[in-house]
């Protein structure tokens, strides 16, 4: 049970690393107001906040027309099966 645990969080943080690898994932952060000793504003301060951008995938269909070469198939005629005599046919 823990092998299986940990070998699903070893996949997960694979996972992760290539996606912000390939640039699937984007991390940003922006700082906010910084905790101060004396806070006189009466504003509370702001934990940091993350902006993430993940990349998309769009999937469709269309209709195309695609060019397919003819087989055709044509049996020797009497005139060169005569000509190749009747070793060949004995093979």
């Amino acid at each position: 049970m823990m092998r299986a645990a940990l070998f699903v969080v070893i996949i997960a943080v694979l996972v992760l690393i290539g996606a912000i690898a390939t640039g699937l994932l984007h991390f940003s952060t922006q700082p906010k107001i910084p905790p101060s000793a004396a806070n006189t504003t009466g504003v509370a301060p702001q934990s940091r906040s993350f902006d993430v951008q993940t990349g998309s995938v769009h999937v469709g269909s269309r209709t195309t027309t695609v060019k397919v070469p003819r087989l055709e198939v044509k049996p020797p005629s009497d005139a060169t099966s005569k000509q190749s005599g009747n070793g060949a046919e004995s093979q």
